[in-house]
């Protein structure tokens, strides 16, 4: 008997034995010759002999007789992997004396890969202890290898540790996979988390079914670029679809196009992020996707694991493990009454019912957000705003905030109108023609006189801190 002729689950048993127990793998994420290459590689790296992994083979090919674990072999010296077989070498560690506790094999029949313990909860298990050597020599039996690809289990106040506040805020059981995707966004160190809303979020994305999230809020306010964090913190690949006016369904999912002068099917970034492990889908300005194009990713926001139908080819798409979906908006749905986002659809109510959490985003205080715009300068054009000038920049723009919700005008100003009316002072912009060339004329025009009117009430033209000629290097 060979262990090349084992079929999924015999294989999957022998590297249950081959590990003591202690090793699981998912059916749905591996195939049978992935099997057949950990135990190629592990022999060839000398880890275990030929001979004792076809003994066990053996033994696993006839189940109800379940096989006591042989003796390991001495602890080999790890040699890098096969060529082909994209595994680590497998390091020993002690082992217990068999007489101390009883292997599965032991103690019990042959279970199904389902059944045995998977990577996820190898990932939640304790450190594997091994018991103080007795006084007789003990084989030693390999610890159990680490599968590339696989998410890490972390916890919550881990991530966030260079945020203090932000991570005394989350529960301390709080644990989260950790995806190391090579496709996740840069970590940028200044965003600067709501601890509330952070903690429901990660309580959604903790989930193996998570649940959708919505975020409303002002522009501005750091809807989106809390999604891209949260992605970049997690170690998740990032996906967003941008809705406008003119979105077609094609953009959500994908269409027929040519390659190397073949007309074939092309993923389009929802497609991509639900064939992505951990993938986080940010649906962008949501409501101005029309009624029915949300319609075919009804099954991930339903969490109900049936497969995606991609149009055209009829294809089920199978949503990967831990795939997450965002929505990110002005309004909760409803449409808006203020004037201020116009063209906004009010989405049905199942659609809203799918985003069962929803996540209310509002400006940082006053003294926050202008410490937030000095960083950004700093960093952007390597200069340091005064203090002062943070602070009457922020103060013009929240007196055009309060008007705007108030109904008094339209094109408030947010963050990123601040930014730039900062940094354009800061290559030596007058703070008149900042304004009126990043807040005044990104306005619809019937609100211009009121921005130029709330400009020349309450920015302090008289300070000269204020209006100095250029930045303090």
């Amino acid at each position: 008997m060979t262990y090349q002729s084992l079929s999924f689950r015999q294989t999957a048993d022998l590297l249950k034995a081959l590990g003591n127990g202690r090793i699981g793998f998912d059916h749905k994420k591996y195939s049978l010759s992935d099997l057949r290459g950990f135990i190629a590689a592990w022999i060839a790296q000398g880890s275990y002999t030929a001979e004792h992994v076809e003994s066990l083979a053996a033994q696993v090919a006839s189940p109800r007789v379940p096989p006591a674990p042989a003796p390991q072999p001495a602890a080999p010296t790890p040699i890098p992997p096969a060529p082909g077989h994209n595994v680590p070498s497998v390091q020993p560690v002690p082992q217990p004396a068999p007489a101390v506790a009883p292997t599965p094999w032991q103690s019990g029949p042959l279970t199904a890969p389902n059944a045995a313990v998977t990577l996820d909860e190898l990932h939640v298990a304790a450190p594997f202890v091994p018991e103080p050597p007795a006084p007789v020599a003990q084989a030693v039996a390999p610890s159990v290898p680490h599968i590339p690809g696989e998410p890490r289990r972390v916890s919550a106040r881990e991530v966030f540790a260079d945020q203090p506040a932000v991570a005394a805020a989350l529960p301390a059981s709080l644990m989260l996979l950790h995806y190391d995707s090579p496709d996740a966004p840069a970590i940028d160190s200044l965003y600067q988390f709501s601890p509330a809303l952070l903690r429901r979020a990660l309580i959604a994305v903790s989930l193996d079914r998570p649940i959708p999230v919505w975020l409303a809020g002002p522009k501005g306010t750091g809807k989106t670029e809390f999604t891209r964090q949260l992605a970049a913190r997690l170690g998740r690949a990032f996906y967003r679809v941008g809705f406008n006016r003119a979105t077609e369904p094609a953009e959500i999912l994908g269409d027929m196009g040519l390659r190397d002068g073949a007309t074939v099917w092309q993923d389009g970034p929802a497609a991509q992020a639900l064939r992505t492990p951990g993938a986080l889908l940010l649906l962008d300005e949501i409501s101005y996707a029309a009624q029915g194009y949300l319609a075919s990713l009804n099954p991930v926001l339903e969490r109900s694991g049936a497969p995606v139908r991609l149009p055209r080819t009829g294809e089920q798409l199978n949503i990967a493990a831990g795939v997450a979906v965002f929505a990110a908006d002005n309004t909760l749905g409803h449409g808006d009454t203020s004037g201020e986002y116009t063209s906004r659809s009010t989405l049905s109510a199942d659609t809203l019912d799918r985003f069962s959490v929803k996540l209310r985003f509002d400006y940082l205080p006053a003294d926050a957000e202008a410490q937030l715009l000095r960083a950004i300068v700093q960093r952007d054009c390597g200069k340091m705003l005064r203090a002062a000038q943070a602070a009457a920049i922020i103060k013009v723009a929240r007196v055009a905030r309060t008007k705007g919700d108030a109904g008094e005008l339209q094109g408030a100003p947010g963050l990123r109108a601040c930014i730039a009316m900062a940094l354009l002072m800061a290559h030596g912009e007058a703070a008149t023609e900042a304004y009126e060339a990043t807040v005044t004329l990104s306005a619809p025009p019937e609100s211009h006189e009121e921005l130029r009117s709330i400009f020349a009430a309450h920015w302090p033209a008289a300070d000269a801190d204020v209006n100095a000629p250029n930045f303090v290097a």
